[in-house]
């Protein structure tokens, strides 16, 4: 079974989940979002690279490597963390095509993998390509579809006040 919770806090501040989810390029080193930066800084390493073991093998878009990170970061709380391959520049790409594939295979791991099973993510909305009640609709019907053999809980993070009374009407 899978619960959803949608969060109106910073998704570094959402204690109750083990797991840090972070939407990156994947395409190529160095091409991360904005949470993947800040996650950075706040554990004060220059890459993905610097925390993924084995290193990231490029290209993932669409997929979800893990790595373990508990221990190693005095300056989170999270144990583990997962790079959600969320976007494709190719033209013409089926933006939420990739955002299902991704949450697909980060569910998968999540429920075979040894790794964490509460996740914390954000609002998925592909760098902008996606609008915000499609993307958390995209992200709402992969989970209900997929069917947990573990109990799993997706924390859905949504700083923007506006944004998250906009997203929170799906939830209902």
């Amino acid at each position: 079974m899978i619960n959803v919770y949608l969060h109106n806090k910073d998704i570094f501040d959402i204690t109750e989940a083990d797991t840090l989810v972070l939407p990156v390029d994947g395409t190529a080193p160095k091409l991360i979002g904005g949470i993947a930066h800040k996650f950075l800084k706040r554990i004060e390493v220059e890459t993905l690279e610097e925390i993924f073991a084995p290193p990231l093998e490029y290209p993932f878009t669409g997929y979800c490597p893990w790595t373990r990170i508990e221990g190693c970061f005095p300056q989170t709380h999270f144990k583990y963390v997962c790079a959600l391959g969320t976007l494709s520049h190719v033209p013409g790409a089926d933006h939420a095509a990739v955002v299902r594939s991704a949450l697909t295979d980060m569910l998968v791991g999540a429920e075979t993998g040894g790794v964490g099973t509460k996740l914390a993510i954000p609002l998925l909305t592909g760098g902008g390509r996606l609008p915000p009640l499609n993307a958390l609709h995209t992200m709402l019907r992969e989970i209900e579809g997929y069917s947990a053999l573990l109990d799993l809980e997706v924390h859905i993070a949504e700083r923007n006040k506006e944004r998250y009374e906009v997203v929170k009407t799906l939830m209902r």
